[in-house]
C-alpha cells in the first residue's frame, strides 16, 4: 500500500474494488481505473495499457501535478495544510483510492479528512447498515451514519411519526391569510340573505334603510325559487335520500379544417362519447363512481371509484383487485412516494359530504354578534331622511330617502370595534376554523398546514387599521318605497354607482350605470317569469358599446322545462357567442335533461352534449371483496405488488386496446 494515498484500494486492488466491501463484489472494477496498466481484466483491452495516462499523451506525464507547477511541491496536498491530519476521512482507505487519482501519487494525501472512521460510518457504501434511515428500503438501517434513525422512524415509508418528537421546521404564521378567510366569510353571509332577523329594530333612519335593503335582496331569492321550483325542491330532497345519476357527455366540432390530421381529430372527436354513473348516499357518507368511454366504435371499460367515511377506493377493467387506502393511512402512503412529504396525514373523509360550509347555528351566530353588530356601531348621527319623488322606470313614486355619509375615521372605528370584539371570543375562532375545513374538506389538518392563528391576525389587522388614514370614507343614499329601496347611489371617492331598481317576485329589473374617474359602464337587466314563460335579458356594456349580452327563454310546465340561453360578446371587430340549450323533467323520484353547451364563432362552431338520468335508490353498494389495502403497505410491499401483478396486468389490457384503437 502506498501511504502518500489517500485512497489506496479503490482502483488499484488485484481484486478491482478498493474496498472488498464497497459495493458488495470484490472484483466490481479493473484495476486502477484511470492509472494502472490493469484498468481492464484483459491486458489487450486497450492498445495502450495505461490508456489514460499513456506518457506520450502528454509531454509531463504528470501535467496536472508537476511538482514544480507550483512553487510549493504539495500546494494542495499538503498534509499540514489543515491541522488534523485526519480531515478527509477515513480508515478504510479503500473507498475512494486510485494508484494516482490524477496521475499523481501524491495528490490526494488526506486520509482522514472528516475525522470519522468511515467516510459515511458505514462499512459497505450499498449494502451497509445504515444508508436510508430504516431497515426495509436498501436492507440497512440508516442512511449517513447518524443516530438510529434520522426521523425516529421504523420504516422509511411507513412510519408513524415523521420527526421522532423532534420539533419539525417551524411553519411562518398566517396572519394575511386568518384576515382574508375571515372577510370572506363575511362576504359570503352578506350576500345569503335573510341575515338581519336578529336585528333590534328601532325603527330609525339606519334601521329603516337596512330593512329596505334585506327586503330587496330577498325579493331576488324569491324569484329564483319560483322560477326554478322543480330543481330546488329536487335537490332538497337529494340532501338526506340516496341517488343515482347517469350521464352520457359526447362532443362535435364544425369548421373549417386544413388539414387530414385535423380532419381525422374532428372525426374522433365526433364519434365519441364518455359515460359516468355516480351512486351518493349522504345520510351514511357513500359514494360510488364509475367512468367509461366509447372512442370512436370501441368501448373503454369503466373505472370504478368509492368513497366512504373511512376509505378510498379505486377499481380497474383489467384485474377484480379494489386498491384501498385508509383515511388514517394516507400520511404513511405518500411518504411511500415522497419521503418528505409533510402533507395532510388523512383525506378528510370522516365527514366528506353533505357538509354546508355553514351550519345554521354558526351563522346566525357570526350574523348576530358580528355582522350586525358592526352596523350597530355605526353613529347615528351618519344617517338623514327625507321624502323625496322619484322615477322608476317611468312611473313616479314618493320615496323615502335615506342618506349614509360616512367619514374614513367612522369606518375604521367601526371596524376596530369589531375586529376588537372577535379576538376576546373563544367562539368565533373555533366557528372559523370549522368553517375553513367544511370547505376545504382536509379534515384536522388545514390549520396544522398553514400555522393559521387567528388571534395573530386579529391584532396584526387591529394594528394596521389604527395606523391606517382612509382618505375616503363612503356616501350612500337609497329611495325606498313600500320597503324596498327603489333608486340608490354610492359613491366612494371617485368611484359612483347609480339607478333604479324594481324586484318583485315575478319581474326583476335594474339599470345601473358605474362610472370611475370618467370611464362608464353600464349595467341593465330585465327578468321576467309570466305563467311559466320566462324571458331575461342582461347586458354589460361600455359607452361604445363593446361588451356582454346574456338572453335567455324558458317555458315551464309543471315539471317539464325547455330552455335556449346564449352569452355573446361583441365589439366592433370581433364577436363570440356561448350558448346553453335543453329540456328538463323532474318528478317525484326520478329525473331527466338533455344539454348542449356549444360555442361559435365565425370560424368553428364546438358543442358539447350531455343527457342525464337521475333516480331516488334504496343504499349505495360498496365492495368488501378482492380489496388490496396498499394503504398499510410498505414501500417495498407495494413495489412487489405493483411490478409482479398490477403493472403486467396493465400492460396487457392496454396493449389490447392499443390494437383495437388501431393506434399501431
Amino acid at each position: 500500500m502506498n501511504e502518500d494515498n489517500q485512497y489506496p484500494n479503490q482502483n488499484g486492488n488485484s481484486n478491482e474494488g478498493p474496498n472488498p466491501n464497497q459495493f458488495g463484489d470484490s472484483n466490481q472494477f479493473p484495476n486502477n481505473q484511470y492509472g494502472n496498466p490493469n484498468q481492464f481484466p484483459n491486458p489487450n483491452q486497450s492498445v495502450n495499457p495505461n490508456q489514460y495516462v499513456d506518457p506520450n499523451q502528454f509531454p509531463n506525464p504528470n501535467q496536472y501535478v508537476d511538482p514544480n507547477q507550483y512553487q510549493n511541491q504539495n500546494q494542495y496536498v499538503d498534509p499540514n495544510q489543515y491541522q488534523n491530519p485526519n480531515q478527509y476521512v477515513n480508515q478504510n482507505q479503500g473507498q475512494f483510492t486510485d494508484q494516482d487519482k490524477y496521475w499523481n501519487p501524491n495528490q490526494n494525501q488526506y486520509q482522514n479528512q472528516y475525522q470519522q472512521n468511515n467516510q459515511y460510518q458505514n462499512q459497505n457504501q450499498f449494502q451497509n447498515q445504515n444508508q436510508y434511515y430504516n431497515q426495509n428500503q436498501y436492507g440497512n438501517q440508516n442512511q449517513y451514519g447518524n443516530q438510529q434513525n434520522q426521523y425516529a422512524q421504523q420504516n422509511q415509508f411507513g412510519n408513524t411519526n415523521q420527526y421522532g418528537g423532534q420539533n419539525p421546521p417551524k411553519k411562518p404564521k398566517s396572519k394575511k391569510l386568518a384576515v382574508t378567510i375571515i372577510s370572506a366569510i363575511f362576504a359570503l353571509l352578506l350576500v345569503g340573505g335573510g341575515v338581519f332577523a336578529f336585528f333590534n329594530m328601532q325603527k330609525t333612519p339606519k334601521d329603516r334603510l337596512l330593512l329596505a335593503e334585506a327586503n330587496s335582496w330577498g325579493k331576488v331569492g324569491e324569484a329564483f325559487e319560483s322560477r326554478y321550483k322543480p330543481e330546488f325542491e329536487w335537490a332538497k330532497k337529494a340532501e338526506t335520500t340516496p341517488t343515482e345519476y347517469t350521464y352520457d357527455i359526447g362532443a362535435s366540432v364544425d369548421g373549417d379544417f386544413y388539414s387530414y390530421e385535423e380532419e381525422m381529430i374532428a372525426e374522433i372527436i365526433n364519434n365519441s362519447s364518455i359515460s359516468l354513473d355516480v351512486q351518493l348516499d349522504p345520510n351514511n357518507q357513500l359514494m360510488k363512481a364509475d367512468l367509461g368511454a366509447d372512442i370512436n366504435g370501441t368501448q373503454v371499460d369503466k373505472i370504478s371509484a368509492y368513497i366512504t367515511s373511512k376509505e378510498f377506493m379505486l377499481g380497474f377493467p383489467f384485474t377484480d383487485d379494489i386498491l384501498q387506502i385508509k383515511d388514517e393511512d394516507f400520511g404513511n402512503f405518500m411518504r411511500t412516494l415522497d419521503p418528505y412529504y409533510e402533507g395532510s396525514e388523512t383525506l378528510g373523509l370522516s365527514d366528506w359530504m353533505g357538509k354546508n360550509m355553514f351550519s345554521e347555528e354558526n351563522k346566525d351566530y357570526l350574523v348576530k354578534e358580528y355582522l350586525l353588530y358592526f352596523y350597530d356601531s355605526l353613529p347615528a348621527e351618519a344617517f338623514k331622511e327625507s321624502n323625496e319623488e322619484v322615477t322608476v322606470f317611468g312611473e313616479k313614486l314618493q320615496a323615502n330617502k335615506i342618506s349614509m355619509e360616512l367619514s374614513g375615521d367612522q369606518i375604521r372605528d367601526s371596524l376596530v370595534k369589531v375586529l376588537e370584539k372577535a379576538k376576546n371570543d373563544p367562539k368565533f375562532e373555533d366557528i372559523i376554523l370549522e368553517t375553513v375545513k367544511n370547505a376545504t374538506g382536509a379534515a384536522g389538518t388545514f390549520e396544522d398546514d398553514f400555522d393559521l392563528d387567528i388571534n395573530e391576525g386579529l391584532d396584526s389587522a387591529i394594528e394596521e387599521l389604527k395606523s391606517t388614514d382612509i382618505p375616503v370614507g363612503i356616501n350612500y343614499t337609497a329611495w325606498i318605497n313600500a320597503d324596498t329601496v327603489v333608486q340608490s347611489e354610492l359613491v366612494i371617492g371617485e368611484f359612483k354607482v347609480e339607478g333604479t331598481r324594481s324586484f318583485t317576485t315575478d319581474k326583476l329589473k335594474w339599470d345601473y350605470t358605474f362610472d370611475f374617474e370618467g370611464e362608464q359602464l353600464s349595467f341593465v337587466g330585465d327578468l321576467s317569469s309570466n305563467n311559466g314563460q320566462i324571458e331575461d335579458e342582461v347586458t354589460l356594456l361600455a359607452s361604445d358599446n363593446t361588451g356582454f349580452i346574456y338572453r335567455g327563454s324558458e317555458e315551464l310546465n309543471g315539471g317539464e322545462r325547455n330552455f335556449n340561453r346564449s352569452l355573446s360578446f361583441e365589439e366592433e371587430d370581433e364577436a363570440f357567442e356561448v350558448y346553453w340549450n335543453g329540456n328538463s323533467s323532474y318528478g317525484n323520484d326520478s329525473m331527466e335533461a338533455s344539454h348542449t353547451i356549444g360555442i361559435g364563432t365565425s370560424e368553428f362552431a364546438i358543442d358539447i352534449t350531455w343527457d342525464e338520468v337521475g333516480k331516488f335508490i334504496k343504499n349505495v353498494d360498496i365492495p368488501k371483496d378482492n380489496v388490496v389495502d396498499i394503504g398499510s403497505m410498505s414501500a417495498d410491499e407495494i413495489q412487489s405488488y405493483f411490478e409482479e401483478e398490477f403493472l403486467m396486468e396493465a400492460q396487457s389490457w392496454f396493449m389490447e386496446l392499443y390494437f383495437q384503437l388501431g393506434l399501431f
